[in-house]
């Protein structure tokens, strides 16, 4: 161990003395150059007086083969003690780094969540998902498809089937209300890995026969919240959807449920009990496709094999003439991401990715600003340097070294404010426009950390390379004489193009930020409605399978009872997902005096059943006609009330008022014209809607309601739930939500891209204006002579300011001439979340340019204030 020991004290010897021999050389030169020696000759002779030292260095870095490690050692070492110098510099740089790097990092996190992770399960490398389209289907399953396949299949073991966004309505311990459930097999507990916190998960044979075993596990936290955590539940029953269960087991506290980005699961049951826990179709028909598939693929087989024998097999059923419908194609792919709904948070995070690339590329410029500007006040230290020998990439390697010094400083503080970022970011996602919640886990994993590293390092090289490029092709000869002022005008015109590309960024952020945040304005304004003031909820009757007579009596009664509440103003009811004046085209309608060759050629319209006083509620104006009565009931003439983009298709010169129109081969009167009040994007355009009698239809089961009161909302709804409770206790109130919150959880992408490109455009804009500031502030620094001439000839306040007002209006003309035509290339991909404005909005383009001139004239004005205030003399005198 002498050998090791002997290493470690030479290779300490050799690190210590490195950096006395520069601090020596240094002195020693910049002595014997005050002593009237050359520059060249006070290099020479030091040098010679050191080179014994290095010599001896150099030997020692051959034989041990440390001179790499040492070098990086001994630039990191002289690389902190340069930022230790510099601290305003190094604060000012890291929190610049650290919100860029942020942005990025927590875009990444929100994919990172969304995509890049896998279900959570044991040994999850195998585990896939099998999806089968039909027509009109999602590539989801019946129960007989699913046993047809787990008996049968050869490349798939441990094959599970799970309903995971079930709504059941529950009676426990006292306590009612709706929780989300799953309605899965009795392989998905093994599947998983998964071992109960208390009891047991139920056994094939508690999911083999239809509607025989009413068995439940409870998560964890329904646990907690109902029965307080008490061991002494298993056995005990809790009625779901009316029906009995017993409780066997409570999940584990870290599991709800295998739907990334899903509604957290509070119940399982098992499939065999569908019919309970699904109530739109019987469960056990072949057409009713409900669940979803996951498998573990076996050792021997891959996804290609098992595709291919899925497709056969559901062939084989296809053929059997048992009623099943012909698949579109199986795909079978790894278990990661979401599982639905991938197109929609893909065209967002392509947008936020953008965004984030942007922020950073400011961030970079900015930072390489500061840097040639450290630079220059370094640039007699640098040319010294290169007189004692360093070489050209001697040089540029140690600057490189500070600069991702600075850049992991910003990163690892980016790394923290993402954590809090990121949670903002998924927390718009977090209550779904019916008021569910959804679980999104965006802790950092491995990924996360890697790719902060790798954008750390990236922005470090990024906002350092041209810095150390130009300090490392100085004439250090020219320096050393002229004291370092040679190095004044081609710095400042790499800041000033750097600052350019920072003012072309922001503009096209601010642009964006300013068409989002007009679209959002829209979005809660609302277009022909005003949904203030306006509560939403909804009677899920089929729930607890109400009878269609005794249904229709009680939404009756509802809507009497509350329209006597004082403070209600009006109320109604609607059919349909989503929001009460959400729409999808999925209805076929005949135009009168057009003809269709097959019903395939028939358009597309909204089709809403709507009660009266719906339009009164949402205040949607009439343009004509009348709305839905008392009279419009079952066996009365059907009537229908179109919007004014339906109106106008189907007669260009007057008011379709008393024609008759076919939706789904219905005939329809129109009674009245109303104005378009759906929210629609640039990109889709107004929808054309007709409106249906709500209470002409007797079978409706589903009921949301709308009701307008005078003053908050929300503060109206214990009253509301106390008089439909005294109708009816049994009957779940759901989704109880003012309209605005609907709103806002209904479009959250379009809020999540405002609020974005809006943080992002005020931190561009930030960045810019510091960067204009500090190029005007040195001119003024490195003009001060020329200042002083100026004003002893009789130059005045006004053509000083004017002077350096010039040089910043120069800077941003430039970027704002590139930074237009980016904003007017990128914008028209923001088409998705413009709601009533324009990609080419002037008021929006104007307002970013008019927010950019005055950012310039302020940060160009300071600066040269402070230039008048020099006093020639002083300023004459000036090195």
């Amino acid at each position: 161990m002498n050998w090791l020991k002997r290493l470690f004290s030479r290779r300490r010897v050799y690190g210590d003395l490195s950096d006395e021999i520069r601090e020596h050389l240094a002195e020693k030169v910049e002595e014997l150059v005050a002593s009237g020696m050359s520059t060249e000759e006070a290099t020479h002779v030091a040098r010679r007086e050191f080179g014994n030292v290095e010599l001896v260095k150099e030997s020692a870095h051959e034989v041990w083969g440390w001179r790499w490690l040492e070098d990086l050692i001994e630039d990191l070492r002289f690389g902190v003690r340069m930022l230790r110098k510099s601290p305003s510099l190094t604060v000012v740089a890291v929190l610049t780094t650290a919100f860029g790097i942020a942005a990025n990092v927590s875009v990444f996190s929100f994919v990172d969540g969304l995509f890049l992770r896998s279900v959570p399960a044991k040994n999850p490398e195998r585990l896939v998902r099998i999806v089968a389209p039909e027509n009109g289907g999602e590539g989801l399953f019946s129960i007989p498809e699913y046993t047809y396949l787990r008996d049968h299949t050869k490349t798939v073991e441990e094959l599970t089937a799970h309903y995971s966004s079930a709504p059941l309505y529950i009676s426990a311990n006292g306590e009612t209300g709706e929780v989300q459930a799953a309605v899965v097999s009795s392989s998905y507990f093994a599947m998983l890995g998964l071992q109960p916190y208390l009891g047991r998960f139920f056994t094939r044979e508690e999911d083999a026969v239809p509607d025989r075993d009413a068995v439940a596990v409870l998560g964890y936290g329904l646990w907690q919240r109902i029965y307080g955590a008490d061991p002494g539940i298993l056995g005990r029953s809790l009625l779901i959807n009316g029906h009995n269960f017993g409780i066997i087991g409570v999940m584990p506290p870290s599991f709800q449920g295998v739907e990334i980005g899903g509604m957290p699961n509070e119940i399982w049951i098992p499939a065999m009990m569908i019919r309970v826990g699904y109530r739109h179709c019987d469960g056990f028909q072949p057409s009713c496709t409900v669940l979803q598939l996951m498998g573990r693929l076996k050792p021997e087989a891959n996804a290609s094999e098992g595709r291919a024998e899925i497709a056969t097999l559901m062939e084989q059923l296809r053929t059997s003439g048992s009623g099943f419908d012909e698949r579109l194609g199986v795909s079978v792919t790894p278990a990661i991401g979401i599982s639905g709904g991938r197109e929609y948070f893909l065209l967002l995070t392509r947008l936020l990715t953008t965004i984030g690339g942007l922020l950073l590329l400011i961030v970079c410029a900015n930072l390489g600003g500061l840097l040639i500007a450290r630079g220059t006040a370094r640039g007699a230290e640098i040319a010294m340097r290169r007189a004692l020998g360093a070489g050209r990439g001697r040089i540029v390697r140690q600057l490189l070294t500070e600069s991702v010094l600075l850049a992991c400083a910003g990163g690892a503080l980016g790394l923290l404010i993402s954590l809090w970022t990121s949670r903002l970011l998924v927390g718009f996602y977090s209550v779904d426009d019916e008021g569910y919640r959804h679980l999104f886990d965006i802790r950092p994993d491995a990924s996360v950390v890697l790719y902060s590293v790798a954008v750390t390092v990236t922005a470090g090289v990024l906002f350092g390379l041209l810095p150390a490029l130009q300090a490392s092709t100085t004439d250090w000869n020219q320096v050393l004489k002229s004291g370092g002022s040679s190095l004044g005008s081609s710095r400042s015109r790499s800041r000033a193009v750097l600052v350019t590309v920072q003012v072309a960024f922001s503009l096209a952020l601010l642009v964006g930020a300013g068409l989002l945040a007009r679209s959002a304005a829209r979005i809660e304004a609302g277009t022909n409605m005003d949904v203030r003031h306006v509560l939403g909820l909804r009677l899920p009757l089929s729930l607890i399978r109400y009878p269609e007579a005794k249904a229709y009596t009680f939404k009756r009664e509802v809507v009497r009872r509350l329209r006597e509440l004082p403070g209600v103003e009006s109320v109604s009811l609607a059919k349909g997902q989503g929001l009460v004046w959400h729409v999808n085209l999925g209805a076929r309608i005949k135009l009168p005096g057009k003809t269709y060759p097959k019903p395939a050629n028939e358009p597309l319209i909204g089709y809403k059943q709507v009660a009266p006083d719906y339009f009164a509620t949402l205040k949607i104006p009439f343009i004509a006609g009348r709305d839905f009565n008392e009279s419009d009931q079952p066996g009365s003439p059907a009537v229908a009330i179109v919007n004014e983009t339906l109106a106008s298709r189907i007669t260009s010169d007057k008011l379709p008022l008393d024609q008759t129109i076919r939706v789904e081969d219905k005939p329809y009167q129109i009674v009245g014209v109303v104005k378009d009040a759906q929210i629609r994007t640039v990109i889709e355009g107004a929808a054309p809607v007709a409106y249906v009698p709500f209470w002409q239809d007797e079978t409706l089961l589903e009921a949301r309601m709308c009701i307008r009161v005078k003053g908050d909302p929300a503060a109206a709804l214990p009253m509301i739930r106390k008089t439909i409770a005294s109708i009816d206790s049994e009957v779940p109130v759901t989704e109880t939500m003012p309209l605005i919150d609907q709103v806002r959880g209904a479009y959250t992408d379009a809020r999540v891209a405002s609020a974005v490109l809006s943080c992002a455009a005020m931190l561009g804009l930030m960045l810019s204006a510091i960067g204009l500031y500090g190029v005007v502030s040195y001119e003024v620094s490195r003009r001060t002579k020329e200042i002083g001439v100026r004003m002893a000839l009789g130059a005045d306040f006004q053509d000083v300011v004017q002077l350096f007002l010039r040089q910043g209006i120069v800077m941003v003309l430039a970027g704002g001439m590139f930074g237009g035509v980016l904003a007017l290339a990128t914008t028209r991909l923001l088409g998705a979340w413009l709601f009533g404005v324009r990609p080419s909005d002037p008021l929006s383009f104007g307002a970013a340019v008019g927010v950019l001139v005055a950012v310039t004239l302020i940060a160009s004005y300071l600066p040269a204030r402070r230039a008048t205030r020099v006093d020639p003399m002083v300023a004459l005198r000036y090195e």
